[in-house]
């Protein structure tokens, strides 16, 4: 049995897998990056891996990088995810709206590839006339995020936040909004980008964390991306 068992919360496979990483003894992990070497996992093993991992990792990193220990924080259920989130109101997007939208979007727009901006526009159109635009307000009445799905084709067909909107809760809340519109059982599906590719680390990131499952590769605009799987519980 190897040193980094002394570890709380680290059993024989997590062993394994920090040793995979490049990680051999407890002083190796001092100031690592717990997200980086949870992402680093999940690329290596070419799935989205159980998020407890991550928390695991948070609590060993803490454990190599401080001399003295809170006896709280060497439980590693305590290194959940605890996301801020911030007062918000989610809406339908009305007519009234679109370019407040199309502001937003321009902000966002270089996350998108072969984003065009009349192509959206007559697209978020479509979406309010079938009431399939949601957006997220903060208390001053902005727009902080963005989505537009398809009832019809079940699609989540566009979703953006705001910089300083992220990890927050906006994301989750929209999903959840538009959850709502379908039945239990229904499948969402969504085209973001391929595992691998470090662009879509955030994006697929979020995704998984409200559901979305891997499925198939795909190329759109001559760029590999993913399709991802939502099942409404």
């Amino acid at each position: 049995m190897g040193e980094l068992r002394n570890i709380p919360g680290v059993g024989k496979k997590t062993e394994e897998d920090l040793q995979m990483l490049g990680y051999t003894t407890i002083q190796s992990l001092k100031g690592a990056d717990p997200e980086e070497l949870y992402e680093r996992e999940c690329l290596m093993k070419g799935c989205h891996i159980d998020r407890c991992q991550l928390y695991v990792y948070r609590c060993a990193v803490y454990y190599a990088s401080t001399d003295v220990h809170e006896p709280e924080k060497l439980k590693w259920w305590n290194w959940k995810d605890q996301e801020r989130e911030d007062p918000m109101e989610i809406k339908l997007v009305e007519y009234n709206d679109i370019n407040t939208c199309i502001e937003f979007v321009e902000i966002v727009k270089e996350d998108f590839a072969g984003y065009e901006k009349e192509g959206f526009k007559k697209a978020l159109e479509t979406c309010i006339k079938h009431r399939e635009a949601i957006s997220a307000m903060n208390e001053a009445g902005n727009i902080i995020g963005l989505l537009l799905y398809s009832k019809a084709d079940c699609e989540l067909e566009f979703l953006a936040v705001h910089p300083e909107a992220r990890q927050k809760g906006t994301a989750r809340s929209m999903i959840e909004k538009m959850k709502s519109n379908f039945r239990t059982g229904d499948q969402i599906q969504v085209v973001t980008f391929a595992s691998g590719d470090p662009k879509g680390i955030p994006a697929r990131k979020c995704y998984h964390k409200c559901g979305f499952k891997d499925d198939e590769l795909l190329t759109v605009f001559d760029y590999p991306c993913q399709k991802m799987i939502l099942t409404v519980q």
